[in-house]
């Protein structure tokens, strides 16, 4: 929007048309247009604790027109108050009052990211090309410099967050930028290191890794559990995703991963992570890698096999179907599902596998975690490759 002032008598003073854009970005002054006496001295006044203070002088041209820059406060974001002077032979007109707005300038960055990981604030300042550009942090309550990188042709600009990369906690940053007019900066941001945090859920310890965005607790009771997924908000403050009170695991209980055995109903205690997911239906909106299991989906656990605890097609060949588990076969309770990531990588033969998070069956299970469906579609689509599931 442009505001234009029209000639309007002031006493005895005559008015001079002018006009300028009410708003504009630190680092950007602004102009002051209009039309005067030909060949008249023209004046930009800001108006100052003291009175009017004369800014910028220009002449105008023949017919009459000027252009001025509003150069007093274009580094520092406010409110500013301006008028025109024109002073000819036939005397000095003086133009109505008009009022422009300094906005601060934004930067951009992710605004969190885990320790250890780069991160970056980025930007551009039109009209600063191959200028100095830096960032600074709050460190004791004053700003300090903490990285300098100079701006590309157009002003462009990407600077590393380094302060506090390795250290969980909150930081206040800005951009300084070197202009023409002196150095501009940015509006402050906060960016948030985000390291590993130790969680109580269902009264255990869980450390939750600086890229985890949920954990996942199971507390079990013989072949009953309580399930509880929790969620990362801020930091290391976490919300509740759901508690299911109905949770199973095996028929005979958890046991230390460590001595767990195929083919003894157990289910394996520990902390693991949850990479992939799969289910009989089609995709429900999982955050992680998902696959469509069809009747020639197999889940391997002959232990002759190269490829025990994984999954392989039949057509693929290289092992016995009797052993392992026939994904499709599993119906209602494998229609959406999480591999539990127990015995990979590598999978020693004979401690067993195909250990999922699954929908509920019709009581304890072989050796998985099984919860109700409506939880395990939360699951899918809250949790993120990665993520842990602590079985106690």
């Amino acid at each position: 929007m442009i505001l234009t002032v029209l000639p309007v008598t002031a006493g005895a003073a005559p008015t001079v048309p002018a006009s300028l854009a009410p708003t504009a970005m630190v680092g950007h002054p602004g102009i002051l247009w209009g039309r005067a006496a030909p060949h008249a001295t023209v004046r930009s006044q800001v108006l100052l604790g003291s009175g009017w203070s004369t800014s910028q002088i220009r002449q105008a041209d023949a017919n009459g027109s000027y252009v001025i820059p509003l150069t007093y406060g274009a580094t520092t974001p406010g409110t500013y108050r301006w008028r025109v002077t024109a002073t000819s032979p036939e005397g000095t007109a003086i133009s109505t009052e008009m009022v422009t707005t300094r906005t601060p300038w934004q930067v951009a960055s992710a605004g969190t990211a885990p320790t250890g990981r780069t991160a970056n604030v980025w930007g551009s300042m039109p009209g600063a090309g191959h200028r100095s550009v830096w960032t600074e942090v709050i460190v004791n309550g004053r700003w300090s410099r903490s990285q300098v990188r100079t701006t590309n042709a157009s002003g462009g600009f990407v600077v590393p967050l380094t302060y506090g990369a390795t250290t969980g906690g909150s930081y206040r940053w800005r951009v300084g930028v070197s202009t023409t007019r002196g150095t501009v900066y940015s509006e402050p941001f906060t960016f948030v290191r985000v390291g590993p945090c130790t969680i109580t859920v269902e009264g255990q310890r869980v450390v939750l890794a600086p890229t985890a965005s949920t954990a996942t607790v199971v507390k079990s009771s013989g072949s009953h559990a309580v399930v509880h997924m929790v969620q990362r908000t801020t930091g290391c403050g976490i919300r509740t995703v759901f508690r299911d009170t109905t949770g199973r695991v095996g028929a005979a209980g958890v046991t230390p991963a460590a001595t767990r055995r195929q083919s003894t109903n157990t289910t394996p205690g520990g902390t693991f992570t949850i990479t992939e997911a799969f289910g009989i239906a089609s995709n429900p909106g999982s955050k992680m890698p998902y696959r469509t299991a069809t009747s020639n989906s197999y889940w391997v656990l002959d232990n002759d096999s190269a490829y025990y605890n994984q999954w392989r097609e039949r057509g693929q060949g290289g092992f016995r179907t009797g052993p392992g588990e026939r994904l499709y076969d599993y119906g209602a309770q494998y229609e959406y599902a999480a591999v539990i990531n127990y015995n990979r990588w590598p999978a020693i033969r004979g401690k067993g596998g195909a250990i999922f998070l699954h929908i509920h069956g019709r009581g304890a299970t072989a050796g998985c975690v099984s919860i109700t469906r409506a939880n395990m579609l939360t699951f899918l689509r809250t949790a993120h490759a990665g993520d842990t599931i602590t079985i106690r």
